[in-house]
């Protein structure tokens, strides 16, 4: 058993984790892919501030999940929506208003490398989503989260760390073993339900 000592909330230190390669965008205008923006993997998140007037509980995407959703207002997740529940026509979350923070995080769990749907592989957002009859289209801010080994780093070094965390929202947790010899192995995930692993450094999947 691997003791899970410590660990990083993630969302609130998403521009810490920007690097010279992959810096924060500020985007204005329709949303687009993870492809369109230089990443080929991992995570995205966009986020926008909600203008003045506009107030609602949904928010409606305009195209199925490019693969995982996660939806937060202020840094709080209320809805996950995945690819193979089909196009989403809205989610329901808490009252969206004037000055709020809307972020969507996805994720991209890999691609179809053959046959028709191979030219709908596109990750991220293709289009901007709605708030309610509202196209949100105007200023977004972009951080790209391709997890590789600089910002691996910046996470295990860098950012405080907790005891104790809530493993319902975005997180990094920390624990060591040792091995005495090189054998095949696997890693039992039991409590959790999605994300990678890193072992000395090495995004391994």
């Amino acid at each position: 058993t691997i003791q899970l000592t410590s660990g990083v909330e993630l969302m609130p230190h998403l521009d810490d984790l920007q690097t010279s390669q992959y810096p924060v965008i500020e985007h204005h205008g329709d949303l687009k892919s993870t492809e369109r923006f230089g990443q080929p993997s991992g995570y995205i998140v966009y986020s926008t501030i909600i203008p003045p007037t506009l107030r609602s509980q949904r928010v409606i995407l305009n195209d199925y999940p490019r693969d995982v959703v996660s939806f937060f207002i202020n840094n709080t997740i209320f809805s996950i929506q995945e690819r193979t529940q089909g196009k989403v026509t809205a989610v329901t979350g808490p009252n969206i208003g004037t000055n709020y923070k809307l972020s969507l995080m996805v994720e991209n769990r890999g691609r179809v490398n053959f046959g028709h749907d191979m030219k709908f592989e596109s990750k991220g957002l293709v289009k901007s989503p709605y708030l309610d009859n509202e196209l949100l289209n105007g200023t977004w801010k972009i951080n790209r989260l391709p997890f590789n080994f600089d910002q691996i780093d910046y996470l295990q070094t860098e950012l405080p760390r907790r005891s104790q965390g809530d493993l319902h929202v975005p997180y990094a947790v920390f624990g060591t073993f040792h091995a005495n010899a090189s054998v095949d192995t696997y890693f039992r995930f039991k409590g959790f339900s999605r994300g990678f692993i890193v072992v000395n450094g090495h995004n391994i999947g």
